[in-house]
């Protein structure tokens, strides 16, 4: 079971065979194209005349829900005959992949909406293309070591210093010319060049009706799909975003296994934990509350360090602490979350006076002070200036493919060493519901989306309290959190920052 850790779920794409580890598999996914991965992750490839589709994870299809990846990547190559009808095709799905296609003569590569399939690229100097789950992996086929100077400089900043909750943003790796493929970006492999494919139309406005009714359908159809494949483990807490999907999960919830962790600053006394048993136990539902391991065996720990880019130990806990849960009831188990569901609120915002730049956006996401972080936004920003054309804010893209797309994608590499993941909210369609919605419907602190989803799938949910402040110190923080007043005095730190930096 040790050697199974090493690189566990991950993939290296190259111009030909390498041996990795042990028992890993190799696949010819396109014209001296090899996809070599770990035995833990699927890969499927499905041809149709001259075009070919292989997929890296799995997919699921919501209007579909039997479906499983080799029907729906047979459907997907039958039905594109460009890459635009795949983009079309595949954007009501769900899951956790990585697409490599040919069609129409042209050959490409991307992941699903926020990339929790990461992809990592590098061009080598013969001009071969490699692409892998990890850069470190591409760094080791073709011998391209760390960046000492970018690793010491952002190892300098205050956010990697002082918290489990550092990212990098954009195509920024800590390895010499080994970049990230961000999510709505795809690499074309004859071009070798990376182009944004979304968002590509302006979307005409919705009803929140309308928008309720079809997003409710979609994750209710992408939690049946994946509950007809593998074992649910759904991690539930106090929050708004896990209780729509317990909404979605009404006429399945009995095949779920239901489960909160502790951690250092929850015991079975707080509200992420109290809240979560009493709707559980009420409904007749097992609640299973795990403890929490603050010390990752050696070998573990040895394995966990090894696989990621810049692992973060908090993550290593948490992944320790499921890691032995599973083993010890003997199940592989596909951990279900509640991540992405932050876009319907506004989650950045800036004065409207302050230039959209890579500074400005590195003080905007607490990291200040580095080149290569200001580069690496401002590089992002190129590409992101078109969302604006297309009815997308520019901050809630950052948001998207900043926040999630390389913070949240990050944590869930990080936990592959134990589990596969599922966030039933990554699907375009989902999130572009939610981003078009009016904004006066995605007021932070007042889950306004959130509640209309769960009136529409189980409106007896809202009974329970979301997020309860507890205690009346808590109660005035929180309600000063969403107030105007604290909008107002966020703007004037950051201008001061601004000015100061």
């Amino acid at each position: 079971m040790a050697d199974n850790l090493l690189f566990r779920r991950q993939f290296l794409l190259g111009p030909k065979e390498i041996y990795v580890a042990d028992n890993w598999h190799c696949y010819n996914v396109l014209k001296n194209q090899f996809v070599i991965t770990h035995p833990d992750l699927t890969v499927y490839k499905a041809e149709n005349k001259n075009n070919s589709i292989s997929l890296i994870g799995y997919i699921l299809d919501p209007y579909h829900t039997s479906y499983d990846n080799e029907e729906i990547v047979r459907y997907l190559v039958k039905a594109s005959s460009n890459i635009d009808d795949l983009f079309d095709h595949i954007s009501v799905m769900g899951g956790r992949y990585v697409i490599i296609a040919h069609i129409d003569n042209k050959s490409i590569i991307f992941n699903d909406p926020v990339g929790y399939r990461q992809i990592y690229y590098s061009i080598d100097e013969e001009g071969h293309i490699w692409c892998a789950s990890q850069p470190g992996r591409i760094g080791e086929a073709i011998e391209r070591g760390e960046d000492e100077e970018i690793k010491n400089e952002i190892n300098k900043l205050d956010l990697f210093k002082n918290t489990n909750e550092y990212w990098l943003p954009g195509e920024l790796t800590i390895y010499r010319n080994i970049y990230h493929l961000m999510p709505n970006h795809y690499l074309d492999f004859n071009k070798k060049k990376v182009y944004r494919f979304w968002p590509k139309i302006k979307y005409e406005s919705v009803s929140l009706n309308d928008i309720i009714k079809d997003s409710s359908k979609l994750i209710q159809g992408i939690l049946k799909s994946a509950a007809n494949r593998f074992n649910i483990a759904f991690s539930v807490t106090a929050g708004a975003d896990t209780r729509v999907l317990l909404a979605a999960s009404k006429d399945i919830a009995d095949e779920m296994h239901f489960y909160t962790h502790t951690r250092p600053d929850l015991d079975e006394n707080g509200i992420d934990i109290s809240i979560p048993k009493k709707i559980l136990d009420d409904i007749g539902l097992e609640h299973h509350i795990i403890k929490f391991h603050e010390n990752m065996d050696d070998n573990f720990k040895h394995y966990f360090y090894r696989n990621t880019q810049m692992p973060r130990v908090l993550k290593g806990m948490n992944a320790h602490t499921l890691y032995q849960y599973f083993k010890k009831i003997n199940k592989e188990m596909l951990v279900c979350n509640g991540e992405i569901g932050g876009i319907a609120k506004r989650f950045y915002r800036l004065p409207y006076f302050l230039p959209l730049n890579g500074k400005v956006l590195s003080i905007l996401t607490l990291m200040p002070g580095s080149r290569s972080i200001e580069v690496s936004f401002d590089r992002w920003l190129k590409s992101a200036k078109i969302a604006q054309e297309h009815g997308v804010h520019i901050l809630d893209l950052l948001y998207l493919e900043g926040r999630i797309g390389n913070w949240s994608t990050m944590t869930t590499s990080e936990y592959d060493i134990a589990f596969d993941s599922l966030s039933p909210f990554n699907c375009r369609k989902i999130i572009q519901n939610v981003l078009y919605a009016p904004k006066k419907y995605r007021k932070s602190g007042a889950y306004y989306i959130h509640k209309a989803l769960i009136q529409h799938m189980w409106p007896e949910l809202l009974e329970y309290p979301i997020n309860p402040s507890v205690g009346i110190k808590n109660r005035i923080k929180n309600k000063l959190a969403y107030s105007n007043l604290n909008v107002l005095r966020k703007f004037v730190k950051l201008t001061y920052k601004y000015i100061n930096y």
